[in-house]
């Protein structure tokens, strides 16, 4: 999968970590639903079509009918690059 299947979130949890994650939603994944965040909060993903919230830096969820985390992706960092590929790779 390349690029995700909605593409796919970075989130810088400190200094030298970055957490990746699809952002096509895990909840109800047949209604392609995409995962952002809002503006107001910097720390979670919210899916705006059945309105669960996940933790950015675990990529849980925090709130709502959700009981599935978001897919993560593997990341690294070597240098100045930053890697991201499937977890299951």
């Amino acid at each position: 999968m390349v690029g995700g299947s909605k593409g796919i979130i970075l989130y810088r949890y400190s200094p030298d970590q970055i957490n990746a994650y699809e952002r096509h939603s895990p909840y109800n994944s047949s209604l392609g639903c995409q995962v952002y965040i809002p503006s107001d909060n910097q720390t979670i993903a919210l899916d705006t079509c059945s309105n669960v919230t996940y933790q950015l830096n675990t990529g849980d969820v925090s709130n709502g009918p959700g009981t599935q985390a978001l897919y993560p992706y593997f990341t690294e960092i070597r240098g100045n690059i930053l890697y991201v590929q499937s977890s299951t790779n």
